[in-house]
């Protein structure tokens, strides 16, 4: 039967459109922190994660508003490499350094097991990061 063959084909082109456009979207779109809990993981709280060579970074987040990151140690005393201030803005993080120079906003996903991504806006990851215990 034409008819039947004809709707098959039409069914099968729709569901391959809808894959192609849900393999464009973000892909932590359904993972997205609030902005309450965001904040719960920011103000005091201190971020474990690598740079692209492997070596480790922590990002302090001061209840204050400011930040201190530093690399390889977060021993007391080690200075900062970069601080400077942040905010929230719904439900994304804004981190300004103290030069000034640029503000950087960011939405977060989890990822489970404790493990969260910093999400640029076009849903890339910028990095992963866990919270230190």
């Amino acid at each position: 039967m034409p008819g039947t063959r004809d709707m098959g084909i039409w069914l099968l082109l729709a569901a391959t459109i809808c894959m192609l456009i849900l393999a464009r979207m973000p892909a932590a779109i359904a993972g997205e922190l609030s902005s309450s809990a965001l904040s719960a993981l920011m103000a005091g709280n201190i971020w474990v994660s690598e740079d692209a060579d492997g070596t480790p970074f922590w990002i302090n987040w001061d209840a204050d508003g400011s930040f201190c990151l530093k690399s390889n140690s977060n021993a007391a005393g080690q200075p900062c490499e970069l601080e400077g201030t942040w905010r929230m803005e719904g439900a994304k993080y804004c981190m300004r350094p103290s030069s000034g120079d640029w503000e950087q906003c960011l939405r977060v996903s989890d990822e489970g097991g404790g493990n969260f991504n910093s999400l640029l806006d076009d849903g890339s990851v910028d990095f992963t990061w866990s919270v230190e215990e």
